[in-house]
C-alpha cells in the first residue's frame, strides 16, 4: 500500500524536500518526502539494521542523519532540504564547532558537510512511518560511514598511549563503579527521565561523553573510575619536577 500510486510520488527537483528518520534500538528508518499540494508525500523509503549498539544515543541519532543523507544522496546533493529528528539534543550539538564534539559525532558531521540542510525537532509521535521502518529494518548494506567513524575513533584512542591491559582494567572498574556504571547506561540509552540529573557532574556534559571498548571518555580524556583515581594521581606526580625545579626550568 505504501508504494502504490496513491501514496508514493515521483521525485521533482523543484519541490520542497524533507527527510524524516527515526532510530530505534534495532534499526534506522528514513523517508524522503516532498511537498505536493501543501501535503508531504513519500518519494522513497530506506532502513537498515543498527549494528552500532555501543554508540551513545546521540551518536546513534547522528549516525541516522548521516545514513539518510548517504542513502538519498542523488536526490539531495546541491539542494536545500529539511531534516526531521525527534532527538532535541542533536540540534544543539550539530551547531557546535567540530572541535567541541565527541570524536564519532565529529566524523559524522564531517560526512554531512557536502549537504545544505535545516535540522528541526519533531515529536516522535509524528514520525510514524520512519518509526515503523526503524523497527522493521532491512539487513545492513555496506556503508563507508561506519568504517570512517571507527578509524577516526581508533586514531584518537591510540594517541592516548594506554596499554591494552590497563584499558581492560579501566573497563572492568567502570562497570563496577557505582556512579559510572549508571552513567554508562545513560550514555547508551539516553539521558531521559528525572533520575539522569542525579548523576552530576556527568549530566552537565552528557552530550560530550562517549564509550570505547567499555571505557567512558570526554573528548580525549578518560573518565577514571573512583577506585583508580589515587593510582592515576600518583602516576601524574611521578613526572612532576616540583614547584622549585619547574620554576627554575622555565624561568632561569
Amino acid at each position: 500500500m505504501i508504494v502504490s500510486e496513491l501514496v508514493l510520488k515521483f521525485y521533482d527537483p523543484s519541490l520542497p524536500t524533507m527527510i524524516s528518520s527515526d532510530v530505534s534500538k534495532d534499526g534506522i528508518g528514513a523517508v524522503l518526502l516532498q511537498e505536493h499540494d501543501f501535503r508531504w508525500h513519500p518519494v522513497s523509503f530506506a532502513s537498515r539494521t543498527l549494528t552500532e549498539t555501543r554508540y551513545a544515543q546521540i551518536e546513534k541519532e547522528t549516525f541516522g542523519i548521516a545514513f539518510r543523507c548517504e542513502t538519498f544522496h542523488q536526490y539531495i546533493y546541491g539542494k536545500e532540504i529539511i531534516l526531521e529528528t525527534d532527538h532535541k539534543p542533536l540540534i544543539s550539538i550539530a551547531r557546535r564547532n567540530l572541535s567541541d564534539c565527541p570524536p564519532r559525532i565529529q566524523r559524522l558531521l564531517l560526512k554531512l558537510q557536502p549537504y545544505t540542510f535545516e535540522l528541526i525537532f519533531t515529536p516522535g509521535k509524528h514520525l510514524a512511518c520512519a518509526d515503523l521502518l526503524s523497527r522493521a529494518s532491512n539487513p545492513n548494506r555496506e556503508s563507508s560511514t561506519e568504517v570512517d567513524v571507527k578509524v577516526h575513533v581508533d586514531t584518537i584512542v591510540n594517541s592516548l598511549s594506554v596499554s591494552e591491559q590497563k584499558w581492560e582494567e579501566i573497563s572492568r572498574e567502570t562497570k563496577t563503579d557505582y556512579k559510572l556504571s549508571e552513567v554508562l547506561k545513560h550514555v547508551l540509552d539516553g539521558w531521559s527521565g528525572p533520575c539522569a540529573r542525579l548523576y552530576q557532574p556527568y549530566y552537565s556534559f552528557s552530550e560530550e561523553i562517549y564509550l570505547v571498548n567499555g571505557v567512558l571518555l570526554k573528548g580525549q580524556r578518560i573518565i577514571v573510575p573512583s577506585s583508580m583515581q589515587s593510582f592515576m594521581l600518583s602516576r601524574l606526580h611521578d613526572g612532576h619536577m616540583g614547584i622549585e625545579k619547574t620554576d627554575k626550568t622555565y624561568h632561569p
